[in-house]
């Protein structure tokens, strides 16, 4: 019985047409990465926009040791759980202590 290989017809290189590449002015800018803050912790994130706020918080408490009860802010705002993330967006977790020099009297 006779061993028969097929051959593929091998294209010279010049022939092949390779899809266009978009010029240097027609290249999308960079998403605008979401900034997070935690404490003296800054990361630059740009994966994290479209998740919701809980979703963002149970990632931090894995990568930058978010307290659980640090409360999440949005551009300076507090926010829901449910709310979503957009790009350009900073996202701080504040930790609130207690406030100093302040004295509570005793009624006499």
């Amino acid at each position: 019985m006779e061993n028969l290989r097929h051959r593929q017809a091998r294209r010279p290189a010049q022939d092949l047409v390779l899809p266009a590449r978009p010029a240097a002015a027609e290249e999308l800018p960079p998403a605008p990465s979401v900034q997070v803050i935690y404490g003296a912790n800054v990361q630059a994130l740009p994966q994290i926009a479209g998740l919701r706020v809980s979703e963002v918080r149970t990632l931090m408490q894995q990568i930058m040791g978010v307290d659980p009860r640090a409360l999440t802010l949005v551009n300076g705002q507090p926010v829901r759980l449910s709310d979503r993330i957009a790009p350009g967006d900073v996202v701080e977790f504040v930790h609130r202590a207690g406030e100093k020099g302040v004295r509570h009297e005793l009624p006499h």
